[in-house]
């Protein structure tokens, strides 16, 4: 950058200017040399050399600009000279000093400015700026670093000549140089940015300046008084001697005078590219001394950058070369800019370039106007667009236009690229016949099961596959094997014209219905469902086909194809009569339909498998839930038939132990109590056999719910604390339950699953031994570990652990139990899809653990509503009985020992009395009769169930009202779920706990006191 050194003021700069007389002197070549060379190399219209005077502007040299002045109010160099730096306006419009500025709105139409301050010395040493080189559009702009580059390289050159004016001035004026101003001139000279280099009349250097040295790679001795020509290459150096000799004879210039580009020769022989403005020197007192100046300016980087551009312009002359489609660009008069080869070949061979032509010679006025048209607006919206052009009939293109670019995103052209459509529109027939075809094999294979349901299949893949081929008869067929042999079944063929011969109709009949099947494997068919071959003939004309009877449909060609899967024929198709010759091509082409074929072949083999396989199942499945239902019945039998005596048994223990009036003594006492407790040992065995049952045959529901673990081990615990302290054992749960995660289970039953587990854990403990509870979480399942400190288990009892009515030896020990508690546990875990295992080792105890789910890995809390469960209690027993009148109970039962219970039950209560009826006949006649305030009935009662006559009683107007309560040794939900049907609002299962019986019977009774 110049350092900005300026007179003291403006009024010295402006005397300065007018000292060199630069105002006045005419025009000079090299300034507008330089101005050409400026405006070419960064692509403006307008280039200038302009100076600042007291209020206005003047252009020294100008290019692309007929004023020769301006005022300097509105003069943009203007701010440059003041500010003595450089200036880019990018958009004038946009900037605040420029916006109203005459020369931007008015006719001028500035839009882009870059200005560089020139500079010159003044006597004192000093450089001053007297004006600027700059450039100027009509249109916004950017300029780039290379480009900058370039304008500030061009303005030194610009004050190079401008020291060789002031120099010319000081030896026109003074005759010859002083001291001081040969020191002036040499500082100039030796620092300029530049080369500089002086000659004399025979073209002997007598100076150079240290740039010029750098530049061509010589010391100064080596040139200083050898002929300038050392420093050209030889097409400039063997004729420069001319130059000059005819120059001073003649004054003929043909380099002095005249800027322009030429290459100077490096000291090593290679070309440097510069810019070359000569000046001849007069010496006033001394006219027979002629020299000349001459200034080089280095144009290595606009030298590299133009062979870029070339290079570029080449390599994007390849590449639109090398396409087939035609591509031409036209400017804003229609004229073309560029055209590839693809494009000059639709012409008479005549026309090698089209470059500068215009369309008018290439086209109808048609197709001539509807191009026009369509560049017009491209011009207009710079959009892209579409037009057809069908240059003769076997020439249609899809011509594609969009806008031309310029540096600044401006339209000056635009772009075409021409589709021939011939061959996109037979691409695109093969595309669409493509797309038929797999539209096809998509629904053959999505509408598999639809299309087989209506028998429709093979109908519908024969009917487009002859749409496909355009044959006229086609069938598809099946390979199946008989004897050993190959025939062929057919599953689709062609319908018989009426003019077909009969036998020959009469036999496509009996193909389609699956009467007979194609055998012979001589003929053009069989060759093809028995060697697995293709068969193409397309010279049937008059030929008899073997096999066929005669007077069949003629055919004129035939395609046999055959259907392989896994190198086995399955099946094949075969089509007659098109119109086109069969070719490979064709049978290329349906290669998917083959494999397609195959594959819905197989399907329809497994289909008819599957439909036997189905039966047999289905049979299977008749005959397991025949067993399941002689299991449930088994099962509903056994238990009534266990409970009834039961009833009697643990009804009268009860009644021995609560009898106020008669109490038993210490030892019957204790001979009662053992009579309950065995009692209740077989009751727990009968409800845990039939739990277990339940849930192996899925009759037992359970209600998964976000459960705190805490509290359920809690509650077990702290029912089984007794237990615990009976056998000494120390009963512990860990604090880890308290900040357990929530899991997934049902409430009840994971109470039922830990009092197993903790009340085993304690029962096959040792003496003061201990059991421990805790939990973990394990990804997204929480394990609760129950850890005893007892004998352990042998690890060959392991796989017998969970297996029902199995003790493991602990059947002969004082330990009570029924072997079936671990294998209902097992079940119920995983009902609520947990796991359950158990870690133990020989006289160091078990750690029976379970895993279930956490809340947030649960998909749903699911409602396993299988079958309704038992009735529960739901009632509570009534705060005050009235003493004012007595209800009458009806008893159905027909076991005598049951009815001296329930009287024996109901005698100790103050307000109830009983009445018992044998059978539900006379229960009948008795409520009709004289209606009891409730009736309990039995459900298994000899003639009319307990089920029947609680529905006649309910359909009865005398007894409709009256509230029935069912007792039975059923206790299968499905016997709740009948009783509840019937009309019973409560049901009691035998043995009766006669607790529970009496609230049930004071809430039902309530309404009638």
């Amino acid at each position: 950058m110049i350092s900005p050194l300026l007179p003291a003021n403006e009024a010295e700069r402006l005397a300065l200017l007018h000292e060199l007389k630069i105002l006045d002197t005419p025009a000079e070549p090299a300034f507008d040399q330089l101005m050409e060379l400026t405006a070419q190399v960064l692509q403006v219209p307008i280039a200038l050399v302009s100076l600042i005077d007291t209020n206005r502007q003047w252009f020294k040299a100008k290019v692309g600009l007929d004023a020769c002045e301006t005022g300097r109010d509105i003069s943009f160099c203007g701010h440059v000279v003041a500010d003595n730096k450089p200036l880019i306006v990018e958009d004038a419009r946009k900037d605040a000093r420029f916006a109203d500025n005459p020369l931007v709105t008015g006719e001028a139409s500035i839009r882009f400015y870059a200005g560089i301050p020139l500079h010159v010395y003044d006597e004192k040493g000093a450089q001053a700026c007297l004006g600027t080189l700059c450039i100027i559009d009509t249109q916004p702009r950017q300029l780039s670093e290379q480009q900058l580059s370039q304008l500030t390289m061009f303005a030194k050159q610009a004050e190079q000549l401008l020291l060789l004016h002031q120099q010319r001035l000081l030896l026109e004026h003074q005759g010859m140089l002083s001291d001081y101003r040969l020191a002036q001139y040499e500082a100039i000279t030796t620092g300029a940015a530049a080369g500089i280099i002086r000659i004399n009349g025979q073209g002997l250097i007598q100076e150079i300046n240290n740039f010029a040295l750098t530049l061509l790679g010589y010391k100064r001795g080596e040139v200083i008084n050898r002929n300038v020509k050392v420093l050209m290459p030889s097409q400039w150096a063997d004729h420069h001697d001319g130059y000059i000799d005819n120059y001073i004879h003649t004054g003929t210039k043909k380099i002095i005078g005249q800027g322009r580009r030429v290459c100077a020769q490096h000291k090593d022989g290679r070309h440097i590219p510069i810019h070359l403005a000569v000046e001849q020197i007069r010496d006033p007192h001394h006219t027979d001394n002629i020299e000349f100046i001459g200034i080089l300016t280095d144009l290595t980087d606009e030298f590299e950058a133009e062979q870029r551009e070339r290079d570029e312009h080449a390599l994007l002359r390849s590449i639109i070369d090398a396409s087939r489609d035609p591509i031409f660009a036209v400017n804003g008069q229609g004229e073309y800019l560029i055209a590839n080869q693809a494009f000059i070949d639709l012409f008479p061979e005549s026309i090698t370039d089209v470059t500068g032509l215009t369309p008018a010679g290439f086209f109808t006025p048609t197709l001539l106007q509807a191009a026009l048209e369509s560049d017009s607006r491209v011009f207009e919206t710079g959009r892209t667009e579409s037009v057809r052009i069908e240059l003769d009939a076997d020439t249609r293109f899809d011509v594609t236009k969009s806008p031309l670019l310029n540096a600044a995103g401006e339209i000056y052209g635009v772009v075409s690229v021409a589709h021939n459509i011939n061959d996109i529109w037979h691409t695109q027939r093969k595309l669409e016949k493509q797309q038929q075809l797999l539209s096809v094999l998509h629904r053959g294979l999505t509408d598999y099961h639809a299309l087989m349901s209506g028998n429709q299949l093979w109908a519908f893949l024969k009917a487009a596959l002859r749409e496909l081929t355009n044959s006229q008869y086609l069938f598809i067929g099946e390979v199946l094997t008989e004897n050993e042999l190959p025939v062929l079944k057919m599953h689709a063929i062609t319908e018989p014209e009426p003019d077909w011969n009969e036998d020959f109709k009469s036999i496509i009949y009996q193909l389609r219905s699956g009467e007979i099947k194609i055998r012979n494997t001589n003929n053009i068919i069989g060759q093809v469902f028995d060697q697995g071959r293709v068969i193409i003939n397309n010279d049937l004309s008059g030929q008899q086909i073997e096999g066929f009877p005669e007077g069949h449909p003629p055919f004129h060609n035939y395609l046999g194809v055959p259907i392989i899967s896994d190198g086995e024929v399955i099946g094949m198709y075969a089509m007659t009569n098109c119109e086109e010759d069969y070719t490979q091509d064709l049978v290329t082409w349906l290669e998917p339909f083959n494999s397609t074929c195959a594959l819905l072949i197989k399907l329809y083999r497994q289909l008819n498998e599957q439909e036997e396989f189905t039966a047999q199942l289905r049979e299977a499945r008749d005959a397991a839930e025949q067993a399941s239902r002689a299991k449930t019945d088994f099962l509903s039998s056994m238990s009534h038939e266990l409970r009834t005596p039961l009833n009697a048994i643990m009804g009268f223990a009860q009644l021995l132990e609560s009898n106020k009036r008669t109490p038993l003594n210490d030892r019957q006492y204790r001979q009662v109590e053992q009579i309950y407790k065995s009692g209740g040992h077989l009751l727990n065995l009968i409800n845990e056999v039939l739990d277990l049952a339940k849930i192996e045959v899925g009759h037992i529901n359970m209600s998964l719910e976000p459960i705190t673990l805490y509290e359920v081990v809690s509650e077990a615990c702290d029912g089984l604390m007794p237990i615990a302290k009976k056998y000494h054992i120390q009963l512990e749960v860990d604090n880890s339950l308290q900040q357990a995660p929530l899991i997934t289970a049902d409430y009840t039953r994971l109470k039922q699953v830990i009092i197993n587990l903790v009340s085993n854990a304690i029962k096959y403990n040792q003496a003061h031994g201990r059991v421990d509870v805790f939990c973990q979480a394990q990804q997204d399942m929480l394990v609760i570990s129950i850890k005893d400190t007892g004998k352990g288990v042998d690890p060959k009892d392991m796989d017998q652990l969970f297996k029902p009515f199995n003790r493991l030896g602990a059947e002969n020990s004082a330990i009570e139990g029924t072997g079936v508690g671990l294998a209902l546990t097992k079940n119920i875990i995983e009902k609520m899809g947990g796991y359950i295992g158990v870690k133990s080792e020989l006289e160091q105890g078990s750690e029976f653990w379970f895993k279930l789910p956490l809340v947030e890995s649960a998909k749903n809390h699911i409602e396993l509503d299988i079958t309704a469960q038992p009735a529960t209690l739901t009632t509570q027993l009534s705060p005050a009985i009235s003493q004012a009148k007595l209800n009458t109970i009806l008893y159905v039962e027909d076991n005598p020992a049951n009815q001296r219970l329930m009287k024996d039950v109901v005698a100790e209560q103050d307000d109830m009395q009983l009445i018992c009826a044998h059978s539900a006949e006379l229960a009948f006649e008795i409520a009709c009769s004289d209606p009891p305030d409730l009736i309990l009935m039995d459900i298994n009662l000899p003639g009319m169930s307990g089920i029947d006559a609680a529905s006649l009683l309910g359909r009865n107007p005398l007894t409709a009202n009256i509230p029935m309560v069912a007792l039975s040794a059923n206790a299968m939900s499905s016997d709740v779920k009948k009783a509840s049907q019937a009309g019973f609002k409560e049901y009691l299962t035998k043995p009766i706990n006669v607790q529970q019986l009496l609230v049930v019977l004071n809430t039902l009774l309530e309404p009638t006191r």
